[in-house]
């Protein structure tokens, strides 16, 4: 839509534009993606009941959230998993009472999640408001 604002000479003052149906349906779509992934993140999180103190506690999640989270730099996709790695990461760390570790490489991973997401959505929108015909 931004393109087609600053590209088009379709659009003449004093009439009226609306959003077509496939319009409405990306609106609707958007709309439920983000409120689906706030869903997931914030209430159907469950920190683990703790490790089993006979096996040693290991750090999976936050290696596994930071490593994630370094590919999504370059991969933008993978900029919300690392974000969710880490949360989870910390999860398991707040309820693992100390014997759990991790909570460093999930607190980087979720630092480079976030900018990481944050650049390529300020790139994004640049591109779209600096797009030339």
């Amino acid at each position: 839509a931004v393109i087609g604002f600053r590209t088009s000479d379709d659009f003449i003052p004093g009439v009226g534009v609306s959003l077509g149906a496939a319009g409405w349906l990306m609106v609707i779509g958007v709309v439920l993606l983000f409120a689906g992934t706030v869903v997931s993140l914030v209430f159907l999180r469950v920190p683990a009941a703790g490790p089993d103190p006979s096996a040693a506690p290991g750090e999976g999640k936050g290696v596994a959230a930071l490593v994630v989270g370094i590919v999504g730099v370059l991969l933008p996709f993978l900029a919300a998993p690392a974000i969710g790695l880490a949360l989870f990461a910390m999860d398991d760390v707040r309820a693992g009472d100390g014997r759990v570790g991790g909570r460093g490489p999930a607190v980087a991973g979720l630092v480079l999640g976030i900018v990481s997401l944050s650049l390529w959505g300020v790139g994004l929108l640049l591109g779209m408001l600096l797009a030339q015909p």
